[in-house]
């Protein structure tokens, strides 16, 4: 008895086996034949002019609308003068938020090459002070993180010159505002500002406060790269 059910068992795994490759093959038939072979519409210029026709294709792209060193990699399709006119149309259309988003994308790239140099003066609002008695310039300093991969928060430094007819030599800036931190040493740096050169010396004072804050930065970076 146990020889015959070993037999069957023998005959019944290359059935099973065939079965179910069977199965398999009527459920893939069955997927298929549910799938509806929707007909691809034609595009039109005049139906996608239309705002209520929403299910049309896009057009395709054409050469026109590539960098014109890649031309020579397209080919031409003819078009008539009335399908021409609405290409170039749709054309701008397609274009005018590209062209924006990349205008605001180099606006946005140029600020953060300034931002890498660490240092960018800015005026300030005359009408919240007397500009005749003194005038007034802002200093942003800018710091990257490289444990975050992230500008920190800016500081600010104003610089206040006085002005004075009775002295006809310019007088030096001096710090009237600042958000910098208090491990910043301004008193210190303000003693490049009575140079004779005043550009000289307020580029110094801004490299020598940069210096610090990017040092001290750095510091932390290391510290977080060891705590990881």
């Amino acid at each position: 008895l146990q020889n015959e059910i070993c037999s069957l068992q023998a005959d019944i795994g290359p059935l099973q086996t065939k079965y179910d490759s069977l199965r398999r093959q009527v459920a893939l038939f069955e997927a298929q034949s549910k799938i509806v072979n929707v007909p691809v519409k034609p595009w039109h210029p005049d139906k996608a002019l239309r705002s209520d026709d929403q299910d049309e294709a896009p057009p395709v792209i054409h050469y026109e609308f590539f960098d014109p060193a890649l031309r020579p990699y397209f080919c031409e399709i003819p078009k008539s003068s009335k399908n021409r006119v609405f290409q170039e149309i749709h054309a701008q259309n397609i274009l005018a938020p590209v062209e924006h988003t990349s205008a605001l994308g180099t606006v946005q790239m140029t600020e953060n090459i300034m931002r890498f140099g660490g240092a960018t003066a800015f005026p300030i609002d005359d009408h919240l002070y007397d500009k005749e008695d003194c005038s007034l310039l802002g200093l942003r300093f800018d710091v990257m993180s490289h444990s975050t991969r992230r500008f920190t928060k800016p500081h600010y430094i104003i610089l206040c010159k006085k002005k004075s007819d009775a002295s006809p030599r310019e007088l030096p800036w001096r710090v009237f505002r600042y958000t910098t931190p208090p491990h910043v040493s301004l008193e210190l740096h303000c003693k490049v500002l009575d140079q004779d050169d005043r550009e000289v010396g307020l580029a110094v004072f801004a490299e020598a406060v940069r210096r610090q804050l990017v040092t001290t930065q750095f510091r932390h970076d290391m510290f977080d790269e060891i705590e990881k």
